[in-house]
């Protein structure tokens, strides 16, 4: 059912300045046997490993490495179109900026407001930082809001981490998301208040298909991350590595 697999995390990771092994319980599901599928399955298939690849080539830190498909799609792949239901949905929230419904810092915002009310993996958690760090968020601020602290961030995105911590929570109420129609219109506001109730979704299947795979949690990547930001000694990433891969991207 399984295959052993020593890649490096690089690709978990986006490559945060070390090259870990897998540990030895790692062992990724196979991408399954194309004769197993039907046609418009194999089709998918070869869309979403395409489409990965792409994504692999757009991030400079990963450069140097050969294409492996990613851990979550080794595991959603067993169901290809189940794949693309969340791959879909994906790409739709990751172009929001160029679709003009809300910015990527804005949605970088609502990933680092997140990461404490859900659980999901030490990588993904690191890499939100990452991607936050690169969309203009300070990691003064990043570390404000998993600290807790949120009265020293500027009011507008005070009100972004307060809107979806109160989604997540199943607790919003019609003032906070009419202040959010006031800064987003009608639209934005209810594709902002999707992104977050996806991202909940993502969260929990990201942790199970590592959990599953034998990918163990390294609980002081987060703050290793982060602490190198804060010194200055983390690279910073193109933020449109962020959008540039979506297969048909609107013009911006």
């Amino acid at each position: 059912m399984y295959r052993s697999n020593q890649l490096m995390l690089v690709w978990a990771t986006v490559d945060f300045g070390a090259e870990t092994d897998l540990p030895e319980s790692a062992e990724f599901l196979p991408l399954p046997d194309r004769d197993s599928l039907s046609d418009t399955e194999r089709a998918v298939l070869d869309d979403l490993v395409e489409r990965d690849r792409l994504k692999f080539e757009k991030i400079p830190s990963l450069a140097k490495y050969e294409h492996q498909v990613a851990p979550m799609l080794t595991a959603l792949l067993q169901s290809p179109r189940l794949a693309k239901l969340w791959t879909d949905f994906g790409d739709f929230f990751t172009v929001a900026e160029a679709r003009g419904t809300f910015r990527n810092r804005e949605r970088a915002l609502a990933d680092i407001a997140l990461l404490g009310e859900l659980s999901t993996t030490a990588w993904t958690q690191a890499g939100h930082v990452h991607a936050a760090v690169a969309e203009g968020i300070t990691p003064t601020d990043v570390k404000s809001i998993l600290d807790g602290d949120l009265d020293t961030l500027a009011p507008a995105d005070r009100q972004l981490v307060d809107y979806a911590r109160l989604a997540a929570r199943a607790e919003l109420g019609r003032e906070a998301f009419g202040a959010l129609v006031e800064r987003l219109g009608v639209k934005g506001a209810v594709e902002y208040t999707g992104y977050v109730t996806y991202k909940c979704a993502l969260q929990l299947t990201l942790a199970a298909v590592w959990q599953i795979q034998g990918l163990v949690e390294e609980p002081a990547l987060l703050q290793d991350v982060l602490q190198s930001h804060l010194d200055g000694a983390e690279a910073v990433d193109d933020a449109r590595v962020q959008t540039g891969w979506v297969p048909g991207r609107p013009t911006e």
